[in-house]
């Protein structure tokens, strides 16, 4: 069980570089196929890691591989979505593989970057955001006793503020208390598959400004894992249906609550922050929107009077933007939308 914390330094020659991170991508689509099954991951690791020494715990090809798709998944979202989710169900897998003693080793970088974070004045917001979780899980119990609790199914309770664990609330599978969430000890995996997912987020934050994409290798390599990962994609994403401008207003009930919300927000407002209007653009466009009814729904929503740019100023940047989107300009990338676990991972909630 690794946290990956720090990427490992050295040399290595491209060629075990470009062989270690094929062999990740390969399991990490075979993982991503899995859907959280126990029995299919089982399975999996069993007939792969004999022959895939980069997926040995704790192993520098281990490590190398993870850093480096993790540079090639960082600016594109469909890898990323498939990578993100991929790596916390292996971790997951792994941590509930492990003895007390595995447990207890693995967790040594992960108190050492603890103590790093407290001492630190210049911190991220992510940073700040998993300094909380590690503050809030050790609060009460110190690693050793909550693991112990855990491998034996001890009562007793983790708490950490609710929004950290919005799925085990969605579950009722926690106790709330004045926005606290009462974590059983024996569901320790799932708050430390929470603290991966927010490192893992961090670390693709910290990739997006190394500018990877400089650097011609990479660039190759980037395309390469890029075509391995399309089948994926194109299997299992493909929309059959379009819809018009004109329907979404009825659709949205339907809608997810995230995206019926943004929209919500779009038809007051009249507008959106970047992010949220990459995220809408790509929703729609899975649900079945044509390029031709996106660019007439964004253009009816950004010439009406609001509080920033509009689309008569900006027709030329919209216009761009959207058709990148859809594959058109730029990279040419086939983007599609985030999926929720991605969406709930990147998102920083704050309550006042």
């Amino acid at each position: 069980m690794t946290f990956y914390i720090h990427p490992p330094s050295g040399d290595l020659h491209l060629h075990d570089l470009s062989a270690w991170c094929l062999q990740r991508m390969t399991f990490l689509m075979d993982v991503y196929r899995c859907r959280g099954s126990t029995m299919q991951m089982r399975d999996l690791v069993d007939n792969l890691t004999t022959e895939c020494e980069c997926l040995i715990e704790g192993s520098k090809k281990d490590a190398t591989s993870h850093f480096t798709l993790r540079l090639m998944c960082c600016d594109d979202p469909e890898l990323r979505d498939v990578f993100i989710q991929s790596e916390i169900s292996f971790f997951k897998f792994r941590f509930s593989c492990f003895l007390r003693s595995e447990i207890q080793s693995s967790l040594k970088p992960l108190k050492k970057y603890h103590a790093e974070l407290r001492l630190s004045k210049n911190l991220s917001e992510q940073e700040r955001e998993i300094l909380t979780l590690l503050d809030a899980i050790t609060a009460q119990n110190d690693w050793r006793s909550l693991v112990k609790a855990y491998t034996q199914s001890n009562s007793g309770f983790i708490r950490v503020p609710f929004r950290f664990v919005c799925n085990m609330v969605a579950k009722r599978s926690v106790v709330l208390q004045k926005g606290t969430a009462l974590v059983p000890c024996c569901k320790l995996s799932e708050v430390m598959a929470v603290v991966f997912s927010l490192l893992l987020t961090e670390g693709m934050r910290v990739a997006r400004c190394s500018r990877v994409e400089a650097d011609s290798r990479m660039r190759r390599l980037y395309h390469t894992v890029r075509r391995k990962f399309l089948p994926v994609n194109n299997n299992e994403n493909s929309v059959h249906n379009s819809i018009s401008c004109d329907d979404i207003s009825s659709l949205s009930e339907f809608f997810p609550l995230c995206m019926s919300m943004k929209l919500q927000t779009l038809q007051v407002d009249h507008r959106l922050r970047h992010h949220s209007r990459i995220q809408l653009t790509l929703f729609l466009k899975e649900l079945g929107l044509p390029l031709n009814e996106a660019l007439h729904f964004w253009r009816q929503e950004y010439s009406q009077p609001g509080p920033r740019h509009s689309w008569k100023d900006e027709e030329r940047r919209y216009t761009y933007n959207i058709r990148h989107l859809y594959g058109l300009e730029g990279s040419r990338r086939n983007y599609r939308s985030h999926c929720c676990e991605s969406l709930q991972i990147e998102t920083n909630f704050t309550i006042k």
